[in-house]
């Protein structure tokens, strides 16, 4: 129990250097996130819970995913292109979501300021969501319990270095 309270105590300033890289990475990514795909209606996983609307939700949302919880529904979901809102739910959806002074009073009164209706963006969907994937979850993550074993291989070296020196001292008192 004391050599995992030590490796635990050992890893916590390289614990806080992996941590200042996953939260810059989620701080990048959500702004990409809210940039490339905030505009976007609401579609299956893609809703209320689960969106990119507000820098907020988009790193709740990437935290979601970062645990491999429904992340490719999210992706998929934000893949969805005008053929998809059209036909298959019968929503009109507009390929561009650009607000300008000149149509900000028309944006308001129609309500696509509250609710865009952005069809979604599969040539960036699918890259953004997979390269934060392998990113975060199979580099990012595995970096902490890489550091933690690290952490309890060096207390196990350093216990191991403290026996035989004990072992030596004992050694030249009989000598």
């Amino acid at each position: 129990l004391n050599q995992l309270f030590m490796a635990f105590v050992l890893s916590i300033p390289k614990l806080a250097n992996v941590g200042a890289i996953l939260a810059l990475l989620l701080f990048l990514y959500a702004i990409l996130g809210v940039k490339l795909f905030g505009a976007v209606q609401f579609a299956g996983p893609h809703n209320d819970q689960a969106n990119f609307r507000n820098f907020g939700n988009a790193v709740v949302t990437l935290v979601r995913c970062m645990t491999g919880e429904g992340w490719n529904f999210i992706m998929h979901a934000l893949a969805r292109d005008r053929f998809y809102f059209e036909s298959v739910l019968g929503i009109k959806c507009n390929d561009t979501y650009s607000i300008t002074t000149a149509n900000y009073e028309e944006y308001k009164l129609t309500g696509r300021l509250d609710h865009p209706d952005m069809c979604g963006r599969p040539e960036f969907s699918f890259m953004y969501f997979v390269s934060y994937t392998v990113v975060i979850t199979f580099l990012i993550l595995n970096l902490f319990v890489a550091v933690i074993f690290l952490a309890f291989d060096e207390t196990q070296s350093s216990e191991e270095g403290e026996i035989v020196q004990k072992c030596l001292d004992v050694w030249h008192a009989y000598d």
